[in-house]
């Protein structure tokens, strides 16, 4: 009979051990902000430089534009406080300088 309960629990923790490692390995896949063919717009909220307010920006993936609003609380509406035209900021190069190196002095031994 203690055979017989051992070999019963032997097995009943292999299964639990097969359960675990099934579950560790076939983990679900992430799918962040998925696109039907309606979405074309992406939103994130973010705060506006230089005051404690929010802002939801809006991005127009077809039109490929950025629009900023803003919820002003004391008139209870939204204002649209900019827009900016993604395929020609992202298109413009910015030159960098090259950086100039200087030499140090040797130190003396």
């Amino acid at each position: 009979m203690k055979n017989f309960i051992l070999i019963l629990l032997v097995a009943i923790n292999l299964l639990l051990a097969g359960v675990l490692v099934f579950k560790v390995i076939d983990l679900p896949q992430a799918k962040a902000q998925p696109i039907g063919l309606a979405g074309n717009y992406l939103m994130v909220s973010g705060e506006i430089l230089g005051t404690k307010s929010d802002a939801v920006y809006v991005v127009d993936l077809a039109k490929r534009k950025l629009h900023a609003l803003h919820y002003d609380r004391s008139t209870r509406r939204v204002t649209l406080q900019g827009t900016r035209d993604l395929a020609q900021d992202l298109a413009s190069t910015v030159r960098m300088h090259p950086v100039r190196r200087t030499r140090r002095p040797r130190r003396r031994r």
